[in-house]
């Protein structure tokens, strides 16, 4: 996407916590957006799904569910490395220890 996030109505705007509990099957928790929020922040800045204002962050709903969605399906792809990076380390530990894999 990536377009200036200028591009936007300023009142479109929210609160990160009122974006997640309106995405709550995506999100069960508050916390679980924070989580997501700290990964990927600057892929969601980039994109202009997440400004910084006045000391506080918001969230541009519609831009943020299309880069979460994109998020999304590249990690379904396996573009994101980061679980594999993990199993093959279990798997690297599990084989120096003499333990099925």
């Amino acid at each position: 996407m990536n377009t200036a996030p200028s591009q936007f109505d300023l009142s479109e705007l929210q609160k990160p916590e009122d974006y997640a509990l309106s995405r709550q099957s995506i999100f069960p928790a508050i916390s679980s957006f924070q989580w997501f929020l700290r990964r990927h922040r600057e892929r969601l800045a980039a994109d202009g799904a997440l400004v910084h204002i006045a000391g506080r962050n918001y969230i541009h709903p519609q831009r943020a569910d299309h880069v979460i969605a994109d998020i999304g399906a590249e990690l379904a792809r396996g573009r994101s490395g980061g679980r594999r990076v993990v199993a093959a380390a279990s798997a690297e530990n599990r084989a120096h220890e003499g333990c099925p894999q």
